[in-house]
This record gives structure tokens, sequence and C-alpha cells, in this order.
């Protein structure tokens, strides 16, 4: 879990050398993509509590290069000085980043499905199941209706 607070925030900017800042940003995208690739691996495997710990990892380091990004951004007159190779290597681990962004989202899309594929199901096993089983009533004249099936509603709700 993040642990930011404002300040602490301040006392890990980046460097104000260009170049390190730089560097800096680049090793940020990699411990993010890092994250992302595990991430993506754990999705395919279906591994939900692999998913659920990785979580607050990858809301930390998110958190660490939105703010990076922004200090970077606001220093762009400063950082176009820089040498064109510098910043190609930056724009290629973005590119990079971006792509396995995607396939991180594709598998989360895929697992959402499967989660609520299977939530349906299991709806509908119990509901056939119960369904299944003979309810009997009294009637109106106070003997057990044996003739009467009565159905059941089912649903699930879902809290966090």
């Amino acid at each position: 879990m993040s642990t930011h607070t404002p300040q602490n925030q301040d006392l890990q900017r980046l460097p104000r050398d260009p170049a390190r800042a730089m560097q800096e940003m680049m090793r940020i995208v990699d411990a993010m993509r890092d994250v992302y690739k595990r991430e993506t691996s754990i999705l395919d495997a279906q591994d939900i509590k692999g998913f659920l710990n990785i979580q607050a990892e990858k809301l930390e380091k998110a958190d660490m290069y939105k703010t990076r990004i922004e200090e970077l951004l606001a220093r762009k007159v400063e950082m176009r000085k820089l040498e064109p190779s510098i910043k190609k290597r930056l724009e290629n681990a973005q590119a990079d980043f971006a792509e396995l962004s995607a396939k991180n989202m594709q598998a989360l899309k895929r697992m959402q499905r499967t989660t609520t594929r299977l939530g349906e199901k299991i709806q509908d096993v119990a509901r056939k199941s119960a369904n299944a089983d003979r309810a009997f009533s009294y009637g109106m004249s106070g003997k057990l209706d044996s003739q009467e099936r009565k159905r059941v509603s089912i649903g699930v709700q879902e809290t966090a």
C-alpha cells in the first residue's frame, strides 16, 4: 500500500541534472513494466490471490510514475536540451510500456469476463438445484399441497 505523503513526494523528486532526471525516469518506467509483466502473467494463470497481492505495489509504482512524469512535463524546456539519444531511449521505453499496458488491459478484461461467467454459472446451478427440490406448502384446506412447486429467486450481492 502506498504511504506517500506530500512531504515524502518532495523528498523523492527527480535529480536536478536533466540527464540524470531522464535516467531516473527510465528506471521508473522499467519498474512499472516489471510490475505489469508480472501482473499479466498472474492474470494469464488466473491467480486471483497473486493478482490481489500485487495491487499495492502496482499502485505505488503508478503513483511514482505519475508524479515523475508530471515533473518532467513541468521541466520540458530544460529537457529539450538533452541529447537526442537520451530522449529517444525514454520514448522507446514509453512505447514498450504502452504496448505492455495494452496487453495487461486485455488480460484484465479476460479475467473480468471469466469471473462474471463463473458467477453466472454458480447462480444458474444454485437456481436449478433449488427449483429441482420439491418445495411443499399447505393449501387453503390446511392440507399439505404437494402439487404446487415454488420457484426460488436467487441473486448475488457483491460488496467490497
